[in-house]
């Protein structure tokens, strides 16, 4: 300490120190580090006596959570019941929304596989329920052809065996262009053999719409017959890219389906090349015509009227391909339909003047083309008044559409509950239809989810930056009554609902001022900022 007094004044200047100095000054730097050191030692001592308290508090933990499993009540479950828990475990598969899955096989992350690898008593009764088993994933692909034959033949048969005698599902996924040989492998002919009596779903997931044609279609009249108990089959392609450039040669011979007497839901993706007169339409309860909207690849209006004429027991038709016009004639028959509960479609004014659809439920259209084909709106608005009260869910969506072509034709859906627009604009007139006064309104009482996406102003204002250019309002557990967006005191208002059950949303990028003090966030509604890639549907 003494020598460190010595130096003192040096440090609090810039003077230059003499030789005596230069000495002290070096022998209290070494005792500075031989202190820094020990202190280095120590606290290596401590990190080394926390890291290992903390791994045996980890396996303390462990241990305490293996001891309290012993009393964990679903011990007490009888296999019976374990089973059926199972079965709730595994993942769903949704095969209207085709997703690209690479690779298509399953996954020891998820179930079935991952409830055989919890204990030896739940990988037996996994490996006991058979319905655990009957979705069967096939994948065909160009690269590593010989590696993915011979991991499926290994897991592939005890897959189908486990799955005893109930119905498959089967999924083959076709990844990159192939040669119609690998179609013809020995363990696919073998699964067939094995198990195509018992297909009661088949989805082919194509790489292009060429493979439909060229491969699929050809494969499945080869085998006609070995297929009487498929119920369900969709035949689409996962390549965007693909389905917009790549052109069809030809119309492929689609009897094949006709060979299937059980036949009920049928999906294509390649709706200008079928001839639908080879399909079982008087059989089918759903047809989906898939396809790019913006894809060379359509239907036409008059192939549309010969699929519902055909067609007395569908209960779902859904057209994402476009549709090619149609010029109306005078004196054209009207085409009812008693039983069609869901329709998606696009937009077109003359296909819904020959459309009455007694039963409908659920109608999704969307539009890629200007506001003015909505504009002859006559059709529609007698479409609506046709289903008599019936529609509960409307979807209406696409580019440039402006509310004052639609929104009259909705005074019709009085008993709608559920109502998802996109349009142009969000402006004071629009939201106003909301209101429960009398007047320009929509008659909505049973209105219990709306969702609006737009610009909220009028189009002079879209360019300011506190333009809101996203809005979107989720409403659950409202009253009898349509959420009143502009009463004169909305925030009471919203306080009143969310005190009545409203849970109430509002998504934006930016919330203007105007728009700040319409929905005020002061607890009884929450904002939540979103990015503007996150927008849309």
């Amino acid at each position: 300490m003494g020598l460190e007094l010595a130096i003192t004044h040096l440090i609090s200047s810039n003077l230059p120190p003499s030789i005596f100095e230069k000495q002290v000054t070096r022998t209290v730097i070494e005792n500075l580090n031989s202190k820094l050191h020990s202190f280095d030692v120590e606290l290596a001592k401590l990190v080394s006596l926390l890291e290992e308290t903390r791994r045996a508090r980890a396996e303390v933990h462990d241990t305490l959570r293996m001891h309290q499993a012993i009393l964990h009540p679903v011990r007490t479950l009888p296999p019976e019941i374990l089973s059926k828990i199972f079965i709730h475990c595994l993942p769903d598969n949704n095969w209207n929304e085709v997703v690209e899955q690479t690779p298509n096989r399953p996954t020891p992350s998820e179930a079935p596989l991952l409830l055989t690898q919890i204990c030896r008593s739940w990988r037996t009764i996994a490996l006991g329920t058979s319905r655990l088993w009957t979705t069967l994933k096939i994948d065909i692909r160009t690269q590593g052809t010989a590696a993915v034959w011979h991991r499926q033949r290994i897991f592939l048969p005890s897959w189908i065996t486990r799955s005893g005698r109930l119905p498959l599902v089967v999924s083959i996924f076709i990844l990159g262009e192939i040669s119609y040989s690998l179609l013809e492998h020995r363990l696919l002919r073998e699964i067939l053999a094995q198990s195509s009596h018992r297909w009661k779903e088949l989805h082919w997931i194509c790489y292009s719409p060429r493979q439909i044609q060229n491969f699929v279609i050809p494969f499945l009249a080869a085998h006609m017959g070995l297929f009487p108990a498929l119920e369900t089959c969709s035949i689409v392609s996962h390549n965007a890219a693909v389905k917009i450039h790549q052109a069809m040669i030809g119309r492929p011979d689609m009897r094949f389906f006709a060979t299937l007497p059980k036949l009920r839901k049928f999906r294509v993706d390649v709706a200008a090349t079928c001839r639908w007169s080879d399909l079982p339409l008087h059989r089918l309860t759903s047809l989906c015509i898939g396809g790019d909207s913006k894809s060379p690849l359509c239907i036409k209006v008059t192939e549309c009227f010969q699929i519902l004429t055909l067609c007395p027991h569908l209960e779902a038709f859904s057209v994402s391909c476009g549709i090619a016009d149609y010029v109306a004639q005078d004196g054209d028959p009207l085409i009812e339909h008693l039983c069609l509960k869901v329709l998606r479609i696009v937009f077109l004014d003359f296909l819904f003047k020959r459309l009455a659809l007694r039963v409908l439920q659920f109608l999704d259209l969307w539009s890629l083309c200007p506001t003015n084909r909505w504009g002859c709106r006559g059709g529609f608005t007698e479409f609506v008044e046709h289903t008599n009260g019936s529609l509960r869910h409307v979807t209406i969506r696409g580019a440039e559409i402006d509310y004052v072509d639609f929104m009259p034709s909705l005074r019709h859906c009085q008993n709608v509950r559920s109502l998802v627009i996109s349009v142009k604009y969000l402006d004071d007139a629009f939201l106003s239809l909301f209101k429960p006064q009398q007047g320009a309104q929509l008659p909505l009482e049973h209105l219990t989810r709306l969702q609006l996406t737009g610009v909220l102003g009028t189009p002079g204002e879209v360019n300011k930056p506190s333009t809101l250019n996203y809005f979107r309002l989720r409403c659950r557990g409202l009253l009898s009554r349509a959420l009143p967006f502009l009463n004169g005191e909305p925030i009471k208002q919203l306080m009143f609902y969310r005190r009545n059950g409203l849970d109430c949303q509002v998504d934006a990028e930016v919330i203007g001022t105007s728009t700040w003090s319409l929905f005020a966030p002061n607890g009884s509604v929450s904002f939540v900022p979103v990015m503007k890639s996150a927008v849309g549907f």
